[in-house]
């Protein structure tokens, strides 16, 4: 028997990263607008691919220019796979291959001799070194058909079965029969490859897959079974034709429709802390009003939303860190890549900090930088459960200091007799203790005079709100950021790395996988967070028992329901149902910078005293619908700018910065082809 294997997400899996180099060579070859958005990968010879991608930018598609394309596919490989570790076997394939290999030759029944081979789309360069980087020697195939041996023109995934067939006469002293054959692989390609009909054949291909899709039998009866790395399926002997898989070049648009569900997302609670005094972001009484549609608004959003949603931006931080190390590790050596991303973090250091004392103090960007600089960089390589083990400890490291702001609240605040023995020993002054109450109430529950207070200057002039935002600003970037948001953004960011990592983020893994995280997240975290509210309705927000324990319900629920949204959203993009909505949404979070940055200038100028100043005007809801109205702006304007453009206004400005030299801005502008030698 022959039985012959596919390599990628079939003995391996690589994250990606031919599509990726391959990419990249056509960047370095062609200019950066080179792009392989929209071009098929999966299932699919690399011959084929580059010529797609060449056409798809064009380029024409001479034999120069293909050969440019290999050779620089290969290095940019070889180079990839140099700095990182981004191919490792499947789970039971090396077994599997041990025993198989032990049976090499081996004949059963009159048979034919048991022989393995390699059917692939690969170049035969390429899937050497992606086999290779995994641990597994090509040359243990006997016979080994790759995506250039193609016998026709033009070349086709179906030809390569005969090529096959053929090449075992070295060992067999005959060619081998398609009812002697065995094709094992992860897309309907592979099993329509193996149902081809070529005159040699003389008999029906079985197939077995074991990749991604779930797809419909061609009878229509049952459904082929999925499964993580070499699985059985049902033999296909028939005709028809079969649903095509998620394809590699689409892979990443979940991660850009999440980051644009997140970005939006985070308005629906940043438009509080502009529209209200800060306090009423955590605390609805605070603001005065908590009954009726403000109850329920506040109950939506802050189940939905509060927590959520940046931690989704964080974590998607995340795995940018992933994707754009592994794209510029293709074209630049280890230590020039390590000075792209300090100098990448250093101007988002000073884009937040522009953002922080000019604009808004409630600013993430400097805190993303931070953490950039000093963890995620330096873990980005770890396995997946060694990243989700540090991101539990700093998320416990977090929830420590959370309750440590409990005890604080419970010795300032605490009317047992242990509280006040705790203040005695303290050796507070009766002013100091007065001092540390209000700066801690002014947060969580004020006064209506400094609720009153805090209202009057937001309505203030520039100079006035740039005081305020001024000490808000040195608040945030140290206290606030030391014993709180270093702690749970590079824990979401860690989660994010290794969620990209497994697939997860990218959309790698099934419709039920999805559809089962969402359900399992919501189940887990919105039970949590509502019973935090309640909690927390019950005794009225009072300032000890909401610090102590009722911040710490939706702290913790908050992970659960952010990965339920991420289970819905990626569903929702496999499935093709509302494409129009996510392609709009990915747009949004192309160019999520710039719009991070327009929410922020948008509403200062609706709710400060300098531009229309509505600061308590509105009510929670009113609130949203001034969110509404800014999404509206931002889907439209962000179709509309990457229809003409190839990044956002201050993406532009961050990629030239950081690359130090003007990037092509207009899709319409291509550098020069370079010249090229056969």
């Amino acid at each position: 028997m022959l039985i012959l294997f596919d390599i990628d997400a079939t003995l391996i899996k690589t994250g990606g990263v031919g599509m990726v180099a391959m990419a990249e060579a056509g960047r370095s070859l062609f200019g950066s607008a080179f792009t392989a958005d929209g071009v098929p990968f999966a299932g699919r010879l690399d011959p084929l691919i580059i010529g797609d991608l060449l056409a798809r930018n064009g380029v024409e598609p001479t034999p120069e220019h293909r050969a440019a394309m290999r050779r620089g596919y290969r290095d940019a490989l070889v180079a990839m796979f140099a700095a990182d570790n981004t191919s490792y076997t499947l789970p039971g394939v090396t077994a599997l291959l041990d025993v198989l290999g032990g049976m090499n030759g081996s004949v059963a029944r009159g048979s034919a001799p048991l022989t393995l081979g390699l059917l692939t789309g690969n170049f035969p360069e390429t899937g050497s070194i992606k086999l290779q980087h995994a641990g597994i020697d090509p040359e243990g195939f006997a016979v080994r058909v790759w995506g250039d041996e193609s016998p026709h023109d033009p070349p086709a995934r179906e030809h390569l079965p005969g090529v096959a067939l053929e090449r075992v006469i070295a060992s067999w002293g005959r060619a081998a029969t398609g009812a002697e054959t065995v094709v094992i692989g992860d897309t309907p390609d592979d099993i329509a490859c193996a149902r081809a009909r070529v005159p040699r054949a003389g008999g029906g291909d079985r197939a077995v897959f074991g990749g991604r899709p779930r797809a419909r039998r061609p009878d229509g009866r049952g459904s082929l079974r999925h499964s993580r790395g070499i699985g059985m399926a049902d033999g296909v002997d028939g005709g028809g034709t079969m649903a095509a898989p998620v394809v590699q070049s689409q892979r990443f648009d979940s991660i850009d429709v999440l980051r644009g569900v997140a970005l939006l997302g985070i308005f629906a609670m940043n438009v509080m802390v502009f529209a209200m005094p800060m306090a009423a972001y955590s605390n609805p009484t605070a603001s005065g009003s908590y009954t009726g549609i403000d109850r329920v608004t506040y109950w939506v959003i802050h189940i939905l939303f509060d927590l959520k949603m940046m931690g989704l931006f964080s974590m998607l931080f995340g795995a940018g860190v992933v994707i754009w190390s592994r794209k510029a590790e293709s074209r630049e050596q280890v230590s020039r890549l390590r000075g792209l991303w300090l100098r990448r973090m250093g101007w988002l250091l000073v884009f937040g900090m522009i953002h922080a004392w000019l604009i808004w103090y409630g600013d993430i960007l400097v805190a993303y930088a931070l953490c950039g600089l000093l963890v995620i960089w330096w873990l980005r390589r770890l396995p997946p459960v060694w990243l989700i083990v540090i991101a539990a400890t700093f998320f416990g490291i977090h929830m420590l200091l959370l309750a440590g702001q409990g005890f604080q609240a419970w010795m300032l605040f605490g009317e047992s007799e242990s509280a006040a023995q705790m203040r005695t020993q303290a050796n507070m002054t009766a002013e100091q203790l007065a001092d540390a109450r209000l700066a801690m109430q002014q947060f969580m529950t004020p006064t209506a005079s400094q609720y009153a207070e805090q209202l009057a200057t937001l309505r203030g002039g520039w100079m006035e709100n740039f005081r305020h935002r001024a000490e808000m600003t040195i608040m945030m970037q140290t206290m606030a950021f030391a014993f709180y948001i270093f702690w749970r953004v590079t824990a979401m960011m860690l989660l994010g790395v290794a969620l990209t990592k497994m697939g997860v983020l990218t959309g790698e893994r099934s419709a039920r996988f999805y559809a089962v995280l969402a359900v399992v997240g919501y189940l887990i975290g919105i039970p949590t967070i509502i019973a935090g509210i309640l909690f927390n309705e019950s005794h009225g927000f009072n300032i000890v028992k909401f610090a102590g324990l009722g911040m710490g319900f939706n702290a913790v629920g908050a992970v659960p329901v952010m990965l339920g949204h991420v289970g819905l959203v990626v569903f929702v993009v496999k499935s093709g149902l509302l494409t129009p909505v996510t392609n709009a949404l990915a747009r949004v979070g192309q160019m999520a910078f710039t719009n991070y940055l327009t929410q922020s200038i948008l509403a200062s100028l609706i709710f400060y005293g300098f531009g229309l100043g509505f600061a308590g005007e509105f009510n929670r809801l009113g609130q949203q619908a001034v969110v509404w109205f800014v999404w509206a702006v931002q889907i439209l304007w962000s179709v509309a700018w990457l229809a003409r453009f190839r990044f956002g206004p201050a993406e532009w400005l961050w990629r030239s910065l950081t690359y130090w030299k003007l990037q092509p801005m207009r899709r319409a502008e291509r550098s020069a082809v370079a010249t090229m030698s056969a």
